[in-house]
């Protein structure tokens, strides 16, 4: 999922800052692709078996909701869009503290970040179906194989204030390209199942601005609002 960078323009009525105009984009650090997991009993195996079952039951299943705006919630929403299906939300943010609580009987799915959940998923503790492509993860294939062009893939970067001198953004972005090739980084990075990106500014640019496109047109289609 997007950092708040890329939703909370949408998400408030007010936000004090504009993030396409206040901050310079310099370099794309790091990738964490979501992990989509259910709960141990539920009678599916991939996300294709998951489609049908949700469609054959509409309104009966429930995702782990977090709170409005937030990582579990926008890529369930995102995908009941892209893959037609009708499900609702069910937790409360006090009871999301942890992807644990899929394995209950309290939510039949969950979307999250898999540095959070892959635990809990190879323990067995819930039934992992598929993640974003990543090489971190090859044990788990990729949701776009069954939804075309599903993405949520939570992101980490560097930026600066908007009127930083040209010379001090030009030696940022150098430096965190070398540092995005540090081989005790890329480690610490892939013991998270982060996956480092190392691009700079132009390429970065590019990204959020259709992540900002994407996530925008998403809130604004579903009208949610963070009072």
């Amino acid at each position: 999922m997007p950092p708040a960078i890329a939703t909370n323009q949408y998400l408030y009525p007010r936000v004090r800052f504009d993030p396409g105009k206040d901050f310079v984009l310099l370099g794309h650090v790091a990738s964490v692709p979501n992990l989509l997991c259910v709960r141990k009993d539920l009678p599916v195996n991939n996300v294709a078996e998951l489609i049908a079952h949700t469609k054959a039951n509409p309104g009966k299943l429930n995702y782990a909701s977090s709170g409005i705006g937030t990582t579990v919630h926008l890529s369930a929403e995102l995908f009941k869009r892209m893959a037609g299906v009708d499900m609702g939300a069910r937790c409360l943010p006090r009871q999301c503290a942890g992807p644990q609580r899929c394995g209950g009987q309290n939510v039949d799915l969950m979307f999250h970040d898999i540095t959070s959940i892959i635990g809990h998923a190879r323990a067995g503790a819930v039934k992992p179906l598929v993640t974003q492509r990543s090489t971190l993860a090859l044990e788990f294939p990729p949701i776009a194989e069954t939804v075309p062009g599903y993405d949520t893939t939570s992101w980490t970067g560097v930026a600066v204030r908007a009127r930083t001198p040209k010379a001090i953004c030009d030696k940022i972005e150098a430096d965190t390209k070398i540092i995005c090739q540090d081989a005790v980084l890329k480690e610490r990075l892939a013991g998270l199942v982060a996956e480092t990106v190392g691009t700079g500014a132009t390429d970065f640019t590019v990204y959020v601005a259709a992540e900002r496109a994407k996530w925008g047109k998403l809130i604004t289609d579903l009208k949610l609002r963070v009072e």
